[in-house]
């Protein structure tokens, strides 16, 4: 096996980790906050479609004392939906209002997909897709972050979070997965 020794500072200067405990406190706070207003939401009947950390598509409009353009800590309104599939985390498209379509894929360039192909996936199950990820290669020793070309495949739903649910091959919804001990 290989280990990798990291030589540490005897002394640690304590302002240097005052931003990593600040930044935790500002991240913790935000989940609360967006995990009461999902609660609310629920409650009131709001059918949520997709969340990521700093975005939620609901079928309403969210009440105007939570809405700002420029209010930090409130929600922006970006875009009117008419149209969306969502099939994994952070890999969505939608088309909104104006018929503009928005794709978006966490590290790959959303230009690599196209509306077809999303509409593919949900109505004949996964449609192999291949394409090219950027993959930032960081080297501690020389203080060097490089780009690098990854070429993956994007099959089935390689879902881990959640359990897939088939109607007649057709893939229509997830559930929790649920772990017994």
């Amino acid at each position: 096996m290989n280990y990798t020794l990291i030589a540490m500072p005897s002394e640690i200067d304590e302002n240097a980790l005052a931003s990593i405990a600040y930044g935790s406190a500002i991240t913790s706070y935000a989940r609360i906050y967006m995990h009461c207003i999902i609660s609310g939401l629920l409650k009131k009947g709001v059918n949520i479609y997709y969340m990521d950390t700093d975005s939620i598509i609901i079928d309403q409009e969210l009440d105007k004392t939570l809405v700002s353009q420029t209010e930090l800590g409130l929600f922006k309104k970006e875009q009117d939906i008419a149209e969306g599939i969502f099939i994994l985390p952070k890999t969505v498209a939608y088309k909104n209002k104006d018929g503009k379509v928005i794709i978006k894929a966490k590290g790959i360039a959303h230009e690599q997909f196209d509306w077809k192909w999303f509409k593919q996936c949900i109505e004949n199950n996964f449609i192999i897709k291949k394409a090219t990820r950027l993959l930032f290669k960081k080297q501690i020793d020389t203080l060097q972050i490089t780009q690098q070309d990854l070429n993956i495949e994007i099959k089935e739903p390689f879902y881990d979070k959640r359990q897939c649910i088939f109607d007649n091959n057709k893939w229509i919804d997830t559930k929790p997965l649920v772990i017994n001990k």
